[in-house]
């Protein structure tokens, strides 16, 4: 029996929409799982043979990972040269969980990147979206140098007239200068063409900056550049592994964007609230993570924002201010970053009383748009108040408990009310269901009875959450750290720990260096911190 087309369609078109929920860029599950299924359809007749094609063949992920049998460069090439290639609209090439590659696996896969890149991209026709992934500063040097110099090649003499996003790390802030040369070869293609029909553009710069060699006002010139060459761009994207200082946003002419993402970067209050109000009748979605300001107050960033009437999405991380800058009184060092994916960290309380009139406002931005509430914003409150009320540290230096301080859901919820303003039926709607969702999110907390003090139950102390598994070792800036599963909570919210902060975990670290002995830290690694006396139990003795 012959399924009618409509069908056959209807089926393929679910598979697709659920990788499209989370962005390539962001993570790539998703869209594996629909590769899978695509492919099965694409056996079982030539009506979805003929569907399912344009579908699986329109991304292309030639990501190195660990333990792969073959490179996908063979992958892409093979695409390249077949019929498909015409599908082929979106490109990832680079690295994915790079701290378990070997060395050699990292200079196979970066010289034939080089090689093969530029003749593959001449055989895409309808490449649209490019992206050059974590060019990490943990690259040797040689490797270095072949990451940039495929990326400058491949924007340089790629046909990429079509091409409308882009997103490239480099190593370092000064090789995003590299194109910009005033004098390209002949057979070149001028940076400014490609970059003159993008709609979004994602700069990233992989390794520590050399404060020796480029001065900030150098690294933020060439950023700023390609910025200004990308004339159409509504979805802009900076980010650094270390603090990059770009003090203004100024450009020669009005951007107008929809989407601003920004992360590891050290500005002022005026630029960031002059980048705001550029877009202020476009922009849609704002993500700052890891943002410290030398000068002005967050306070002031929030206000602006609560007057953009079209933003629906607010993602804050852990941002602050500058220890060095003017406002370094209000610099707020923790013992432990926050746990929560969106905090403010500040010794002023109006900053916590502008993000919560910010949330406000962008709830009631998406309810008059029809769209759903924002959950999160709970959490949102909660590592304010921890942070900004002083009632505690988020993370607790007593043992391996992930803490949180006694300001409960419930509570939060209240605050998010707005005071003195009647609900409506839409509000008292939003809110009934935010109430069951933080219900929900409250009962599937594991809690552990705080420890007493002095014979009596402190109640100023914080809850605590114990670990459930250890999922993976590194070392980072000399330090062993742990990727923790948290007991009653999802592997969204697994966080990264030091050792010294899992004291009361020996028997979940034995459990994961006898399964894993060869990985950082473990009895067999060779990295120099895995000698047996490091070992858990042995390093309690």
């Amino acid at each position: 029996m012959r399924l009618p087309q409509e069908i056959c369609d209807a089926i393929v078109l679910c598979v697709e929409n659920e990788a499209n929920c989370i962005s390539p860029y962001k993570g790539f599950n998703p869209r594996r799982n629909a590769v899978q299924y695509l492919t099965s359809l694409r056996l079982v007749n030539r009506g979805f043979c003929a569907i399912a094609s344009p579908l699986l063949f329109r991304h292309i992920v030639a990501i190195c990972v660990p333990f792969q049998k073959e490179s996908p460069l063979v992958r892409l090439i093979e695409i390249s040269k077949s019929p498909y290639a015409v599908y082929v609209q979106r490109l990832d090439v680079g690295f994915r969980f790079f701290d378990n590659l070997s060395a050699e696996s990292v200079s196979l896969y970066q010289e034939d990147l080089a090689g093969i890149l530029p003749g593959c991209l001449a055989r895409l026709p309808n490449i649209k979206a490019l992206g050059f992934h974590d060019a990490s500063f943990s690259l040797p040097w040689e490797n270095e140098t072949t990451a940039t110099k495929t990326v400058i090649a491949a924007l340089r003499y790629g046909l990429l007239s079509n091409l409308t996003e882009l997103e490239f790390t480099l190593p370092l802030a000064p090789d995003f200068g590299k194109l910009l040369d005033n004098k390209p070869g002949t057979l070149q293609i001028p940076i400014e063409h490609t970059l003159r029909g993008l709609r979004h553009l994602g700069l990233h710069i992989g390794g520590k900056l050399s404060p020796y060699t480029h001065s900030d006002r150098t690294h933020a010139f060439y950023i700023f550049q390609l910025v200004e060459l990308a004339v159409d761009i509504t979805s802009l994207a900076i980010s650094s592994e270390s603090l990059i200082v770009l003090t203004n946003f100024e450009f020669t002419r009005l951007l107008r964007l929809k989407h601003v993402d920004l992360e590891g970067v050290e500005t002022s209050a005026d630029a960031l609230t002059s980048l705001i109000t550029q877009s202020k009748e476009s922009i849609r979605s704002i993500r700052f993570h890891k943002i410290t300001i030398n000068s002005g107050l967050w306070e002031s960033i929030f206000r602006q924002m609560s007057r953009l009437s079209h933003l629906f999405d607010v993602d804050i991380g852990p941002c602050g201010y500058s220890s060095t800058g003017a406002t370094q009184r209000l610099a707020t060092q923790p013992q432990h970053p926050p746990t929560w994916p969106q905090a403010i960290l500040s010794q002023n309380v109006n900053d916590g009383s502008a993000l919560r009139n910010l949330l406000l406002q962008v709830n009631t931005n998406r309810i008059a748009a029809g769209l759903p509430t924002m959950p999160e914003a709970a959490g949102v409150l909660k590592s304010l108040y921890t942070i900004l009320t002083m009632v505690g540290p988020v993370r607790s230096r007593r043992g391996a408990q992930r803490s949180t301080t006694t300001y409960g859901y419930r509570r939060a919820l209240k605050d998010i009310r707005q005071p003195g303003k009647r609900a409506t039926p839409e509000d008292r709607n939003g809110y009934k269901k935010l109430l069951e969702e933080l219900r929900k999110r409250e009962d599937h907390l594991t809690k552990v009875k705080p420890r007493k003090k002095n014979g009596k139950d402190d109640s100023g102390e914080d809850e605590e959450y114990e670990v459930e598994r250890v999922l993976d070792s590194r070392v980072k800036d000399g330090e062993l750290k742990f990727y923790v599963l948290w007991e009653g909570f999802s592997m969204e919210e697994a966080t990264w720990e030091p050792r010294s902060n899992l004291e009361n975990s020996t028997e979940a670290i034995d459990e994961y260096f006898d399964a894993h002995p060869g990985n950082p830290g473990g009895p067999k690694a060779n990295n120099g911190l895995g000698r047996p006396s490091l070992k858990a139990a042995e390093k309690t003795t």
